[in-house]
């Protein structure tokens, strides 16, 4: 192991910073992953020289036999930092079925490509090169040792000992009392109660049957600040006491709060409308005037969980899209957001340390939803070493941190309602199964599983047997896999750079393709029959829409005007069923005639993106009063009728259902276990 890490060096414009696994031009940081800079690393060692597939796979990875499609994603995700194109690279070139070669300049100094060395400097850069070589020779590539984490954690134990569900944990000012929402032993509503450490009886402070949300103590400990559904913003005694609403939130608002360190002012998300992205707003608790703080693009889900630094100079939030999130940071006193990962996964929450120095943030960038800190100085991130179960809203006052602690595991089921509806486990694992599609023969399976430890796409037999993993991303959110007509392909999504794009690859395993590319959300594909084209849920142009793409790559066109989401094909082609989500109904379109009408009214919400077409019939999940059930409507009559019993309400809210093409077997998912517990432990500086 080399001691000292390669030196800084720059390619044109960027400057590269290996030790922190960080680019930057022009102002601008990028933080990339530690394969990326070895990659990276590898090809500066010898620069304008074909490096083979198989020497750079044996460099970066030499104890892991990974596929080439993983190299492929590293020099991809370099490319798109750079601004770089295959087809006309000015950084790093492939040479095809042979490997990569970087043709950008390699210097110790900022250098441009039109200007010629002088000797001084070719001479700087030959000992550059070299020593980066010498770090890579033996196939051993330096790796930047990581900073002394500035907490660990010790003493982890329950902080509560409920039953049903306890959520959103906020620590007193001073660290003996925690506010949280809890549905009560019955499962009922969500409301707000604090409980004092060392105490086993929660004090309850409201009682409402509205979900409550978002617990946040004013700085002396008198007042808890909450949130209520489609209600306002309230503010209460921490001892109990009248609510006082201080603020109106809009329609199907969740909103997260944090009170500034002077008392006088609520940081708070919201949005403008149903659809509209949330935002950071401040509001003056005197005069009740609201300030809008940050404006995120219109086809994210917006910025959430602001947390006021102990100091009261910054706020910190995340800024997500559908299931990834980054890091930003805004002075309190005004000015434009800063962004500080980029991680491109989910995130649940952020905190921060005493001395203002550091964030703690629960996020799924290794995998799973685990507790990473970010330090503010340099910028690394490290995780922080606890284990066994998905970690949440982390919350800190002092040295005391508290958080939720969730354990689950979700299984899919075999229901078979031509022989009695009999229930069978159709895949277990101690992780979550989801996402299951038929294959159009009915001989195989594809779904989603945590069982390697990040969201992977799977593949097994229709009987749940020989399950094999096909992808390896590591971490990104990854849904909804879908068949090609003749079996040969999955489409998927991935979030590899916050928002989702759709994916191609072969169903035995091999290279990605990445089939859309644009800002929005393009989600929950659907092939057509022919095989030729992919249908697609987007928000591009600010609204939900259905849209088409050729399968072999191409331009995106749109199909609906009037709305659109969760598109499904008839095995003729011929007709395209959606959602519109801003009336709740179901629609069909003949894709000929281009004419539209009306299917179902209403359509329940929990069907929106979990129903599916097989048989000349549509599937869909139904609740009532405790009672589940997948529906079959079909289409030739027009008739629904109940076609089979869940065990319990779905466990995912995105294709958590599927119908075999002969409409004899369902694919469900049921969640088996899940606990939400709220834990404390201990941070100890080092």
């Amino acid at each position: 192991m080399i001691s000292e890490p390669p030196p800084d060096f720059h390619l044109r414009e960027w400057h590269v910073q290996p030790a922190y696994n960080r680019l930057t031009t022009a102002g601008r940081s990028v933080q990339i992953e530690p394969k990326m800079m070895q990659v990276l690393l590898a090809l500066a060692a010898q620069p304008g020289v074909v490096q083979p597939h198989a020497a750079l796979l044996a460099t970066v990875w030499p104890d892991n036999n990974v596929r080439p499609e993983v190299l492929a994603r590293a020099v991809s995700e370099l490319r798109k930092v750079f601004g770089d194109t295959p087809k006309a690279p000015a950084f790093i070139e492939t040479i095809p079925r042979v490997g990569y070669r970087l043709i950008a300049p390699v210097s110790s100094e900022p250098l441009t490509a039109a200007v010629p060395l002088p000797p001084r400097r070719r001479y700087a850069l030959l000992g550059l090169a070299a020593l980066l070589a010498g770090v890579l020779m033996g196939g051993l590539l330096w790796r930047a040792p990581a900073p002394a984490p500035p907490v660990s954690l010790l003493h982890t134990q329950p902080l509560t000992s409920l039953h049903g569900l306890e959520l959103a944990p906020a620590l007193s000012p001073e660290g003996n009392r925690v506010a949280f929402i809890w549905t009560g032993p019955e499962n009922n509503e969500l409301n707000v109660f604090v409980q004092g450490l060392g105490t086993a009886t929660p004090l309850q402070l409201t009682d409402t049957p509205f979900y409550e949300y978002s617990p946040t103590w004013s700085p002396d400990g008198t007042q808890i600040a909450f949130a209520r559904s489609n209600q306002g913003l309230f503010v209460l005694p921490a001892l109990g006491g009248t609510a006082r609403k201080v603020a109106d939130i809009g329609q199907n608002s969740e909103p997260h709060l944090a009170w500034s360190t002077d008392a006088e002012t609520l940081f708070l998300t919201d949005r403008v409308g149903p659809d509209a992205p949330y935002r950071l707003f401040q509001l003056d608790l005197t005069t009740g005037t609201r300030t809008p703080l940050t404006t995120p693009p219109a086809s994210y889900l917006g910025d959430t969980y602001p947390a006021v630094s102990p100091d009261g100079a910054w706020v910190a939030f995340a800024r997500r899209s559908t299931h990834a999130a980054e890091l930003y940071l805004l002075p309190t006193a005004g000015g434009l957001p800063r962004r500080l990962t980029h991680d491109a996964a989910n995130l649940a929450g952020l905190a921060w340390t005493a001395d203002s120095q550091h964030l703690l943030f629960s996020s799924t960038r290794g995998g799973s939803f685990a507790l990473w800190q970010l330090g503010l100085a340099d910028g690394t991130v490290q995780p922080l070493p606890y284990e066994g179960a998905e970690i949440r809203t982390p919350s800190v006052q002092g040295e005391r941190l508290a958080f939720v602690q969730v354990t689950r595991t979700v299984d899919l089921w075999h229901h078979r309602p031509a022989t009695g509806d009999t229930v069978q486990r159709l895949l277990a694992s101690a992780r979550e199964d989801v996402n299951p599609q038929f294959s159009a023969d009915g001989q195989h399976l594809a779904f989603v599983s945590t069982r390697s430890g990040s969201r992977e796409v799977w593949r097994s037999r229709a009987d749940g047997s020989t399950p094999v993993r096909l992808t390896d991303f590591g971490g990104p959110h990854v849904r909804t896999p879908r068949w090609t007509p003749d079996g040969q392909h999955l489409v998927f999504e991935a979030h590899l750079h916050g928002q989702p794009d759709l994916f191609v690859m072969p169903a035995a395993g091999g290279p990605l393709r990445r089939l859309t590319t644009s800002d929005a959300r393009d989600e929950l594909p659907s092939v057509a029959p022919d095989g030729q084209s992919v249908y697609f849920s987007s928000n591009r142009e600010g609204a939900w829409r259905i849209w088409r793409i050729p399968l072999a790559g191409g331009t995106a066109v749109a199909v609906t005007e009037e709305g659109g989401y969760a598109p499904q094909l008839t095995a003729d082609g011929e007709t395209l069923y959606y959602v519109r989500r801003d009336t709740r109904t179901l629609w069909q379109r003949t894709l000929r005639t281009d004419h539209a009408a009306l299917v179902l009214d209403p359509f329940p919400a929990s069907a929106w993106a979990n129903y599916t077409w097989a048989d000349g019939a549509l599937y869909f999940p139904r609740y009532r009063r405790g009672d589940y059930a997948v529906m079959r409507h079909d289409l030739a009559t027009a008739h629904t009728t109940r076609f089979a019993h869940l065990l319990r309400p779905l466990a995912w809210r995105t294709a958590a259902l599927a119908v075999s093409p002969d409409g004899q077997t369902l694919a469900a998912t049921h969640t088996e276990q899940i606990g939400y517990d709220l834990m404390m432990t201990t941070l100890m500086q080092p």
